[in-house]
């Protein structure tokens, strides 16, 4: 046994563990074919499967998912108890796992600190190989597995913690250099431009022409600064609190143009073109404009980065019509803005937006990127998106989807006024009516209904005709005697279909009268037609 415990407390890998327990030591304690080990992912969500077949111990398996819903398995986890199955008792869901072939399993859980964390299974192809008291045998090669177990998921817990600090380290180490990187060109340009005049102001000599013009590139250097430490002081504090926006109505047009024209004179020194297309000249963005000015900017700025001398940078606006889930039917802009650079990879689409990422090998610029993060945030914050397409060799194109201005009118859905004194009756109607796209109310019995008709205005009444106290006959005789209700169109639905209840409810001032069980196309039809003041009078 001794050289089995050494076997087992050196096993570095769950693999290795399966291998040591699929060893002749375990099995000249106990018969099988197959031995298999269920323990949980290393991130703790759901379980994983290794398994030894036969001699081959070497060749275990590669782990795969190991679903919740093996019941017999999920047994001996719940109640970290041995247990013994037969084939009988085998699903074909266990036997995939566990082996095409098994007739026999005994499975032992693998408890640590008063909790199951796991399971060794030892399945055979022989029926009714194990006993009861296999499982009593075996429970010290339990508890020392499971010991083996938990130090070898302690250990790779430590090990992804500290990958993640070395990878989170590398981020923040390659930030910060490009971030020194690009703030050390314009202040070189600061700083130069300062000591030359220091130079010139001790000499006494006079200041001409193109010291003005050095002077001016040495502010743009200085507000460039500010706005790249302003976008980095804005993405660390984004988690810490929203973004708060004061949306007013935006036209498109003098919106785009408006950001456009400080960037015409850079672009036009490189013979880059920028065209600006709305085709509606009404088109509108309900908006906060300092915050869509900044993202517009970030975009446009990082396609004239992207775009060579003599490329051409697109700006389309159009109004298009919501699909995504939670935007159907939602009146939005949506703003493309493409350019003629040089593309990136499919594979660093989904990272495009995250403001610490580096391409692996590229020289990314810290200013892109964090502008990039910031314009993701102030789409979001609108309840709209940034998305982007790129192809290599061709361009990229960039789509920020914000609100239309444009007004859309609300016209609250009619209510219908259900009255049933049948609890599962009344609930289904009022289901079927909302499924119909009405708002609906319910209630049990005639007074009940004119108190909801007293507190809020209703648009179609369906009663039952027998009822305790009123009747549906004498409910419909109440809303034609008081003028606020006497128009209100009403519907009765009886399970008695007889001529003298007919008679009465048309005579009461009914507009239809409906037999139980009623057709949902039929009810729903007799409801359109009503609301809409069209005779359906049956």
């Amino acid at each position: 046994m001794s050289q089995l415990t050494s076997e087992i407390n050196l096993a570095h890998t769950p693999q290795a563990l399966v291998c040591a327990l699929a060893g002749e030591a375990v099995r000249r304690l106990v018969s099988f074919d197959r031995c298999t080990l269920v323990l949980p992912e290393a991130d703790g969500a759901g379980l994983r499967i290794w398994r030894a077949d036969g001699a081959a111990c070497a060749e275990c398996s590669t782990a795969t998912g190991f679903s919740a819903a093996h019941q017999l398995m999920s047994r001996v986890l719940r109640d970290a108890a041995a247990a013994v199955f037969d084939e009988r008792e085998l699903s074909c869901e266990y036997t995939n796992h566990f082996g095409h072939e098994a007739r026999s399993v005994l499975a032992l859980p693998l408890s640590y600190g008063g909790q199951a964390l796991g399971l060794i299974c030892f399945s055979s192809d022989a029926a009714d190989v194990y006993r009861r008291e296999d499982t009593e045998r075996l429970l010290w090669l339990a508890d020392h597995v499971a010991a083996a177990a938990q130090a070898l998921m302690l250990r790779a817990r430590l090990e992804a913690q500290a990958d993640m600090r070395s990878e989170m380290e590398r981020l923040r180490s390659g930030f910060v250099n490009t971030l020194v990187r690009d703030i050390r060109l314009p202040l070189t340009s600061v700083l130069g431009l300062l000591e030359l005049f220091e130079s010139k102001l001790q000499a006494r000599e006079a200041f001409d022409l193109e010291d003005r013009s050095l002077l001016t590139s040495a502010l743009e250097n200085g507000d460039r600064m500010r706005r790249l430490l302003d976008d980095h002081l804005e993405v660390a504090r984004q988690q810490e609190q929203p973004l708060v926006l004061h949306q007013t109505e935006l036209k498109a047009a003098p919106l785009l143009e408006g950001i456009v024209e400080p960037l015409r004179g850079e672009a036009a020194l490189r013979g880059v073109e920028i065209n600006v297309q709305v085709g509606d000249t009404q088109l509108s963005l309900h908006a906060d404009i300092r915050h869509t000015r900044r993202a517009l900017s970030h975009l446009l700025l990082t396609a004239l980065a992207a775009t060579p001398d003599g490329g051409a940078i697109n700006v389309e606006a159009q109004e298009i019509t919501g699909t995504r889930v939670g935007d159907e039917g939602r009146r939005l802009v949506i703003i493309n803005i493409t350019d003629s650079g040089p593309g990136f990879p499919a594979e660093e689409v989904p990272f495009v937006f995250d403001a610490f990422w580096q391409a692996p090998g590229t020289r990314r610029d810290v200013a892109s990127g964090v502008g990039l993060a910031i314009v993701r945030r102030i789409a979001a914050a609108h309840g709209g998106n940034v998305t982007v397409r790129s192809q290599q060799g061709v361009g990229t194109v960039y789509s920020l989807v914000l609100p239309s201005g444009r007004v859309e009118t609300f016209e609250p859905k009619p209510c219908v006024l259900v009255v049933d004194d049948v609890p599962d009756i009344m609930l289904l109607l009022g289901k079927l009516v909302e499924r119909m796209g009405y708002q609906a109310e319910t209630a049990s019995c005639a007074v009940e209904a004119l108190e909801i008709l007293r507190r809020r205005e209703v648009d179609l009444v369906i009663t039952d005709w027998a009822m305790p106290g009123m009747n549906g006959g004498e409910l419909i005789a109440e809303l034609k005697r008081e003028p606020e209700w006497s128009d209100i169109p009403s519907i009765v639905l009886t399970g008695h279909d007889t001529d003298a209840e007919r008679d009465e409810a048309l005579a009461a001032g009914c507009d239809s009268f409906l037999v139980k069980p009623v057709k949902r196309d039929e009810l729903q039809r007799v409801i359109r037609q009503l609301l809409l003041a069209t005779p359906v009078l049956q």
